[in-house]
């Protein structure tokens, strides 16, 4: 059980994450997915968070006509629409959303985070 738990460990933040970083595209989203994520069980959760029990996915077609299925965060998945331009810049953990309301409240976010820390 152990080593399962360090092979796991391993491959989410070292190997998947490295190699995340290690992209660079741009483009637009084709389509939003998810899917539920076998080990927490395959009940649907009474009542609480349930974007706890899934993974979530763009896929984005981009700007060389290739299409990238990406793995993002709840939060970034929610936010964004199908038709939405995304990109992922080389070094960058995670993918945005490259609208000007969004590089706005990025802005945003950042200059709080300045004054707060």
């Amino acid at each position: 059980m152990i080593l399962a738990v360090l092979l796991y460990t391993g491959y989410e933040f070292g190997y998947k994450a490295a190699r995340a970083r290690d992209q660079e595209w741009q483009g637009t989203i084709a389509e939003k997915s998810r899917q539920r994520i076998w080990w927490k069980g395959f009940k649907k959760p009474l009542e609480g968070n349930q974007y706890r029990y899934y993974d979530y996915f763009w896929n984005v077609r981009c700007d060389d006509e290739s299409v990238v299925e990406v793995e993002v965060l709840y939060g970034l998945w929610n936010r964004s629409k199908v038709g939405d331009p995304v990109r992922k810049s080389k070094g960058e953990r995670w993918p945005v959303i490259d609208t000007p309301e969004a590089e706005k409240n990025r802005e945003l976010t950042d200059e709080i985070l300045k004054n707060v820390f």
